[in-house]
């Protein structure tokens, strides 16, 4: 029943999460002030969500930290997300996680996305834990 309850928190997280960026997606053109965001988990969604907030003329000001398990892939996300334009390039870094967590201090993101599947973790709801606990502010 813990782990059964641990995941409900967790799905609930997420979707108060979705919701609440929504809401910002929408609304951010009434912003002046830059924003900076999180994606954790750079494969097929994580790179189309960096590239949809990249692209939005609502989040023109976002600055969007893509986070990975490895730097192998970083090559090909770069190209991916930036499409060979440097319109968003100081817009758009990308780091593992072993990187930004030796970050001192560590850097904590207001707006946070989760992206990475369940079948890279031994333990998804830990890694989402970890991901609640360490990155999102």
């Amino acid at each position: 029943m813990g782990g059964e309850n641990r995941i409900s928190r967790i799905l609930v997280v997420v979707v108060l999460f979705v919701v609440s960026m929504s809401s910002v997606l929408a609304f951010s053109a009434a912003s002046t002030s830059s924003t900076e965001c999180a994606v954790i988990g750079v494969g097929v969604l994580g790179t189309s969500l960096c590239r949809q907030i990249l692209e939005s003329p609502n989040c023109k000001d976002w600055k969007v930290t893509g986070i990975t398990k490895t730097a192998n892939r970083h090559d090909q996300i770069l190209q991916q997300v930036l499409g060979g334009t440097n319109e968003a390039t100081g817009r758009f870094t990308l780091e593992t996680a072993d990187q930004q967590s030796k970050q001192q201090p560590q850097k904590k993101y207001k707006h946070c996305v989760f992206c990475a599947p369940p079948s890279g973790f031994e333990d998804y709801p830990a890694a989402v834990e970890e991901a609640i606990a360490n990155v999102w502010a």
